[in-house]
């Protein structure tokens, strides 16, 4: 069915949620060597580093790839993992990260109150694993509309806001 404009119907209503709440699924940019491809219960490792560990979801996990590589800049090595979804869980691969790292970072694109960072300090609690585990994420009921870069850069989610968290934890300030 075509509309007044000449472009079929479904071609302007798929522009029109675009344009309202960003890409499609299709649209996404996907991770290098993940090629969009998620296993459910597990968590893919797409950067590997040193003590410390970032830990994201979703859209977050190219949040927390670009703070990876700001703190490789300035010669801190992270490991930057990714989880598709908190159930089921991914108890194995979490406890194998954890164990081999000393802070994870988890890194939030809501509340840190009952999200990733709650499975991921509940899996370390529960397995005594001696890795401090640091919610990323807002922390104050947010007071600013914009746009998803401007919302993350005012709430504290941003790139440059986890690098500067690992900073921090990293010289025991957090």
């Amino acid at each position: 069915m075509r509309g007044r404009r000449g472009r079929p119907l479904c071609q302007r209503i798929a522009a029109r949620a675009r344009n309202a709440f960003g890409p499609t699924k299709e649209e996404v940019p996907r991770f290098p060597g993940l090629n969009g491809a998620f296993a459910l219960g597990r968590l893919e490792v797409i950067r590997w580093g040193g003590e410390v560990a970032l830990l994201a979801m979703g859209d977050m996990a190219s949040h927390a790839a670009s703070a990876a590589a700001m703190l490789a800049s300035q010669g801190v090595a992270t490991t930057v993992a990714v989880i598709a979804c908190l159930a089921p869980a991914p108890v194995d691969d979490l406890c194998a990260l954890l164990s081999s790292a000393r802070v994870a970072i988890v890194v939030e694109s809501h509340s840190i109150v009952g999200g990733l960072g709650s499975l991921v300090a509940e899996i370390a609690a529960e397995h005594a694993l001696q890795c401090r585990v640091v919610r990323c994420g807002i922390t104050r009921i947010p007071d600013v509309v914009g746009t998803p870069q401007y919302l993350h850069e005012q709430l504290g989610s941003s790139a440059a806001a986890i690098a500067a968290c690992v900073v921090d934890v990293r010289r025991g300030i957090a």
